[in-house]
């Protein structure tokens, strides 16, 4: 999700507290008609769940008929599913950018910073450009928002959440760049998540699906994929993951792809799956993958993991989708696009010597994964693993996959109003780790890591990606020569 979890809101029915939006001068609101500065700006949108209706497209709705619906004029890719829709999204993305394409990306969590999650890319003289959205478009963009918000409230309708606001940005300013396309991430779920008040996609595609906020999408695999098929629509064209390939792959009885089948006929819509049994000849490497999908023989890819040549054949799938209407998307750019990838957090190598590797594996499936990468490039390795998980994810059946492949865990607690304490993760941890400690912040466990790493193979920071900016700050003022802080 982008910015702030679709988690808080709070339904308050029709009576909404309008006032604590306008009246917080001294911590970062505005005066009435005072102009934002972007720090503002960004805390005005963050306040948006203390007076958010529940989970669901009603607020939203008449924030975009307001605005004149810009997303009703955008060329959408709408990317659902659990893990992997960020290095599916970034692999369509470059590749239509390869092939002269304008892409707009709204994708969540930001790892770097607070605008990544709304950016556009394209390629300049055989170059991709990433370029997220400035401070001044933010500010102008929420000041816009804002006043369709005031109508709002004075009219007692239900008032959108952060996420629904920051959606509405988004449209907004992909529209005023002309993007050809946007790369359109599910925050959570599906049917009842802000992206999905498009009404249209050239394609809508399923990542892989798993277990991962029962208490919000219910607490079965097929309640599951109900709730994230609700972004189907009416006579669209659809790409999924190879669900019945993995379900083999772990002795299981696919349940997805049936449901899927079911919900995208009731509304015509043309189905397609990638097919897992095309890759071939993989060769992993901590600079990367070389591979084989279908007739795509020799494809690179820098992003490292066990699932990322399975993300890559349900990207190859949904470009064949595209070229089948008509778009100019040729073999070569296939090529360069999925070489030119790049996507933070996952599985990253972000320093050597020893290595620290970042991967945002936060759920059980995630986990798994996480464990076959483990194998893949660290196997027989002496691991020190830094790791900070949410209170709401499994994490105890995450230290049971995970915590055997360490010689030494650092717990933290990451900076996360769902946060699980370090000393809670840390008793967890002990079952499956003889040597484990916990400190206070992800830079505190870095501080210790350091003195330590010449005892170990890799660091692996690893549990949420809200925690990943943290690392790269560490690791970007020790590699300038400070002493790394706070």
């Amino acid at each position: 999700m982008c910015f702030i979890q679709q988690l808080s809101f709070c339904s308050k029915g029709k009576e909404r507290n309008f006032q604590h939006m306008e009246n917080k001068v001294e911590k970062g609101g505005y005066m009435e008609e005072a102009t934002m500065n972007f720090e503002q700006a960004k805390k005005w949108v963050e306040q948006a769940n203390e007076s958010a209706g529940q989970m669901g497209l009603d607020g939203i709705r008449e924030l975009m008929k307001a605005l004149e619906n810009p997303q009703d004029q955008l060329r959408m890719i709408h990317v659902g599913g659990t893990n992997g829709k960020g290095s599916i999204c970034s692999y369509i993305a470059y590749i239509l950018a390869a092939a002269g394409y304008r892409v707009g990306r709204y994708i969540s969590p930001s790892v770097r910073e607070y605008r990544e999650c709304i950016q556009t890319l394209e390629y300049k003289n055989g170059i991709p450009q990433v370029e997220y959205i400035s401070e001044t478009d933010y500010v102008r963009l929420v000041e816009k928002n804002r006043q369709v918000y005031k109508c709002m409230a004075e009219k007692n309708a239900i008032l959108p959440s952060t996420f629904e606001l920051e959606t509405a940005i988004s449209f907004c300013y992909f529209l005023e760049k002309k993007c050809d396309f946007v790369l359109l991430e599910v925050g959570m779920g599906g049917k009842r998540d802000a992206t999905n008040i498009i009404s249209s996609s050239e394609c809508t595609v399923f990542a892989s699906i798993s277990m991962d906020h029962m208490n919000i999408l219910g607490n079965t695999l097929e309640e599951i994929t109900k709730e994230k098929a609700g972004i189907l629509k009416p006579n669209g064209t659809v790409v999924t993951y190879d669900y019945d390939w993995m379900a083999k792959a772990e002795d299981k009885v696919d349940v997805i792809t049936p449901i899927l089948k079911e919900m995208a006929q009731t509304q015509a819509n043309a189905i397609t799956s990638a097919d897992f049994n095309k890759i071939m000849s993989e060769k992993h490497t901590l600079h990367g993958i070389t591979f084989t999908y279908g007739e795509y023989t020799g494809l690179e890819t820098s992003l490292l993991g066990d699932n990322q040549t399975k993300n890559v054949a349900v990207a190859i799938e949904v470009i064949k989708q595209l070229q089948g209407k008509g778009y100019n998307v040729q073999r070569q750019h296939i090529y360069k696009g999925l070489k030119d990838t790049k996507w933070e957090g996952r599985f990253q190598v972000v320093w050597q010597n020893p290595y620290y590797i970042v991967d945002g594996a936060h759920n059980v499936d995630a986990a798994k994964s996480l464990k076959k990468s483990i194998s893949l490039y660290l196997k027989d390795k002496k691991i020190l693993f830094i790791t900070g998980i949410l209170a709401d994810k499994e994490y105890e059946k995450i230290m049971e996959l995970l915590a055997p492949c360490a010689k030494k865990i650092i717990t933290v607690t990451p900076d996360n109003p769902r946060a699980l304490s370090a000393e809670k993760l840390k008793n967890v941890a002990l079952q499956y780790c003889s040597c484990v400690e916990s400190r206070n912040t992800v830079y505190d466990a870095l501080m210790l890591a350091q003195q330590e790493e010449q005892n170990y193979d890799a660091v692996l920071i690893f549990g949420s990606l809200y925690s990943l900016h943290l690392v790269y700050d560490y690791l970007e003022q020790r590699k300038s020569g400070a002493v790394p802080h706070n």
